[in-house]
């Protein structure tokens, strides 16, 4: 049997090109899919001999609409202690662009030395890399290819006549490739059930916990805050947060919300409606981690309605959890039940249930709010940290290798 390499297709944002995407987009930046990423490869460096090569296509939004440049420049570099990853540029122009980062990612397949039996992990239902995974079997038959799956293709809407048919078509088109993978990493077991895909050929990564042990306190301060980071999507339930906020009939308190999206216009115009409300804006995970080290509370207000939370674990629950700071969130289908002792939930749906939530975590004790915090956080370190999670991924592979 040949030596074995690793292959991660993918798309994280490198050190040195950062600060270049931040500059060059126009409204969302997948911040959180390049963290899940990270993460995921942090753990297989941790497992794996030699690390992973990380063929690398930067999630960045389309020109000219999301992105201020045609084209997207390559950046090779390191990653953990064995792993690297190779920068593919691409044009990246709308619709264009599917096309550049096909041809580019397939060629970067067929680069690989044929002395190895190569183990490539697909991160998303992204079709460029996913059609060149399955293609790159057809010519190598040894490769075993692992779909990696945070999001169903027919719950990430694009908006637009063109965007919906290239939407339609994509959906359509993934499924009859998924047929050709080996093995699935998802994030729900509703995922697997949808893809119609046996127990053996598949494990449930919900996330992956920050490593390290964050120094925690909750201080007893003059104003107390509750935070919200991610995408503004009215979908997500934003806006039912700002006007549960509203209510909340407490002058010593404050929401901070960061992010862009959809409702972002109306969280600007509640902002300048009542002063307690702080918008940053979108800003860096750096200072985003800093506001959870330095908020009271942190809060997902997405709420268990519509098909598509069965499919859905938001990568925030393990990030606030990571925190130490109590967590406030309903209980969503997607989540399993282990994580239930380990957030506050609002007794029912809607405005004033979250409101009574909020007004109700600010009467407890400083010692309740640390033993809520504390105790979900050692839990995601201890169960859901990269090395845990990395090894269930390899695990489904222990047949073969």
């Amino acid at each position: 049997m040949n030596d074995r390499q690793y292959v991660f297709l993918g798309g994280i944002f490198s050190e040195l090109q950062l600060t270049f995407i931040v500059e060059n987009s126009r409204g969302v930046i997948q911040n959180a899919a390049d963290a899940f990423q990270k993460k995921i490869i942090s753990g297989l460096d941790a497992v794996l001999k030699e690390g992973v090569l990380v063929l690398n296509f930067p999630f960045v939004g389309s020109y000219p609409r999301f992105f201020r440049l045609p084209f997207f420049s390559k950046c090779d570099g390191r990653f953990g202690v064995k792993s690297r990853f190779i920068g593919y540029g691409f044009l990246n122009v709308f619709a264009l662009r599917i096309l550049s980062r096909f041809f580019s990612s397939f060629k970067a397949l067929l680069s690989l030395p044929k002395s190895k039996d190569v183990v490539l992990f697909v991160y998303s239902a992204h079709l460029p890399f996913v059609l060149s995974a399955v293609l790159y079997k057809f010519f190598r038959r040894s490769t075993l290819i692992c779909l990696i799956l945070p999001d169903l293709p027919e719950y990430m809407g694009d908006n637009g006549r063109l965007r919906k048919f290239l939407k339609w078509f994509d959906v359509k088109f993934f499924y009859f490739l998924s047929r050709y993978f080996d093995r699935f990493v998802f994030l729900t077991e509703y995922m697997a059930d949808r893809l119609d895909i046996p127990k053996s050929r598949y494990v449930v990564v919900e996330g992956i916990a920050n490593h390290g042990s964050i120094q925690h306190t909750i201080r007893s301060a003059e104003k107390k805050s509750f935070l919200y980071t991610g995408t503004l999507a009215k979908r997500y339930g934003v806006m039912n947060l700002v006007a549960a906020f509203s209510k909340v009939e407490n002058d010593s308190v404050e929401l901070w919300i960061c992010g862009d999206g959809d409702a972002k216009e109306e969280i600007v115009s509640a902002a300048g409606s009542d002063s307690r409300i702080v918008y940053y804006g979108q800003v860096d995970r750096s200072f985003a981690l800093s506001l959870q080290e330095k908020a009271s509370f942190l809060v997902n207000p997405r709420a268990p309605e519509g098909e598509y939370t069965k499919y859905s674990f938001p990568s925030k629950i393990l990030e606030y959890m990571s925190s130490g700071k109590p967590v406030i969130m309903y209980k969503l289908d997607g989540v399993p039940e282990e994580y239930d002792q380990f957030y506050i939930a609002p007794n029912a749906l809607g405005v004033d249930s979250l409101c009574e939530c909020m007004t109700d975590v600010l009467k407890m004790s400083d010692e309740k709010l640390f033993k809520i915090g504390d105790s979900a956080k050692k839990f995601v370190f201890a169960n859901k940290n990269p090395e845990v999670q990395a090894k269930k991924i390899i695990n489904l592979f222990s047949q073969e290798i």
